[in-house]
């Protein structure tokens, strides 16, 4: 079975990096044959059938093990009661304990997991990709389950363990009220009772963020909140060009902030009257909120992260440290350094106080109650310069990636410039005049990203045509 996620089989296809970067990660581990960089992901009709799911299931139960509990939740997706049913059987066959806490976000799922006791969690998501795409992602009270144990899980699907003994049993709870409550109790407070518009792409937060937001005291405008993804008004990734509508609605309404989320709530942007917010601007204002009660001010970043970041946060003494990307590759490097939390250009925060996952309406409500002029926040980022900048995606089939990125590395090699590589993600090649250029595929979608910075545009025009040329005759 061929899933939508590229095989971590691709290796850096370049051994031979010129020089070090300080900021870089172990070399890239080789992707799974079902696991990619968020779960297992793929066509619901045709990929996550029955079948696999009962496979994948039996794999799991086996993992966590007989007797033991599990909670599992499910985003809007049409395919997702399916796939539920299928999933809790077959945890159910193998012993587990189950409790389904019905459509829920997966943070919700994954704070439910450790706050309730559970030995793991199982989230049915794909969660920004098209409704037509499901997935499972798999926790334990600790957050996402490291690489290892996902490897695990991936040869117990290909190897099918014996069933248990006892059956296990299954049983519902309000997951929603559960989480909601709980958010409520420890997010801060509103300076002031502001008026919030909230999309929620029809997904699981469409049950979750009006109810916490109103809860706290905000005068919530609910947008895009019907709880099925095939009613989106929007695709789900909460990209700046995808808000328009929000953008619209909000300055109807005399709404003074937006939120947005994605398809299973652990991606969140940020819009006000003025527009959406650019992903530089959601990442630098939500460390900036985060940060201000913290001594701790190492931020963990990505490689795709540009150096506004850096500029922002050095203004009050925070550093970043660059990671594959990745929520998982994120979560892990803020436990292996300690730091006050991790971003990703994407949208997903990791704050260790609240979860080692990827949230988004927890680092909402911070942002939300730092300040008291939403449109302000916006103006004081504007204060730092910028540099030039570009991302372009180029599709490329899955099954050809491997070959593709080697092409890509080699012809990358003969560039001039005397650029320091770093391959733990893809190839970033950085340049002395402080211009960089990274070429990476994604772990979510069948394309090849490209992204270039430099202080002015006739840089990055330069760099984009060199890497497009090569791009366009490596994928035919």
């Amino acid at each position: 079975m061929v899933f939508m996620l590229w095989s971590r089989r691709w290796q850096s296809c370049s051994a031979r990096s010129r020089g070090g970067w300080q900021n870089a990660s172990e070399p890239v581990k080789p992707m799974g044959k079902y696991f990619g960089t968020s779960g297992i992901r793929g066509l619901a009709s045709s990929q996550l059938t029955d079948a696999f799911v009962r496979k994948a299931a039996d794999a799991a139960g086996a993992f966590y093990g007989a007797e033991k509990k599990v909670c599992i939740a499910r985003d809007t997706r049409p395919s997702g009661q399916r796939i539920r049913d299928a999933l809790a059987q077959g945890l159910a066959e193998q012993g587990c304990e189950v409790t389904d806490f019905g459509v829920l976000t997966t943070p919700g799922l994954y704070y439910l997991t450790r706050e309730l006791g559970f030995d793991g969690g199982v989230m049915i998501t794909a969660s920004h990709n098209p409704p037509e795409y499901n997935g499972i992602k798999f926790c334990d009270a600790n957050g996402a389950l490291p690489e290892a144990d996902e490897e695990a899980i991936e040869k117990l699907i290909d190897k099918p363990p014996a069933r248990a003994k006892t059956k296990g049993t299954l049983r519902e709870i309000d997951g929603v009220t559960e989480y909601a409550e709980r958010l409520v109790k420890i997010a801060p407070k509103p300076r002031k009772r502001m008026r919030v518009l909230v999309d929620c792409a029809a997904g699981p937060a469409a049950l979750v963020a009006p109810r916490v937001l109103r809860k706290l005291g905000y005068d919530v405008v609910e947008f895009n909140c019907v709880p099925d993804a095939t009613k989106s008004n929007r695709p789900l990734e909460p990209k700046a060009p995808n808000l328009k509508l929000a953008v619209e609605a909000l300055r109807e309404t005399g709404a003074e902030a937006g939120i947005a989320f994605d398809g299973d709530a652990d991606r969140v942007a940020f819009f006000d009257r003025n527009g959406a917010w650019d992903d530089d601007e959601n990442n630098a204002a939500v460390c900036l909120a985060n940060l201000k009660s913290k001594k701790n001010r190492l931020v963990i970043g990505t490689v795709e992260s540009r150096s506004y970041l850096d500029a922002v946060l050095a203004k009050i003494g925070a550093t970043v440290y660059r990671t594959k990307v990745g929520d998982g590759a994120i979560v892990r490097a803020c436990r292996e350094k300690n730091a006050a939390m991790g971003v990703e250009e994407s949208g997903h925060y990791v704050m260790p106080e609240f979860g080692f996952f990827s949230a988004a309406l927890y680092p909402a409500l911070v942002l939300l109650a730092s300040t008291d002029d939403f449109s302000s926040v916006r103006k004081t980022l504007a204060e730092t310069p910028r540099n030039h900048s570009s991302k372009k995606r180029l599709a490329c089939p899955n099954e050809k990636k491997q070959k593709a990125m080697a092409f890509i590395g080699k012809k990358l090699e003969s560039l001039e410039g005397n650029g320091v590589l770093n391959d733990a993600d893809g190839f970033r090649y950085d340049y002395p005049d402080s211009s960089w250029l990274m070429v990476r595929p994604s772990g979510t979608e069948p394309i090849i990203k490209l992204y270039f910075e430099a202080r002015t545009l006739v840089r990055v025009q330069e760099l984009e045509r060199a890497v497009e040329s090569i791009a366009k005759e490596a994928l035919g």
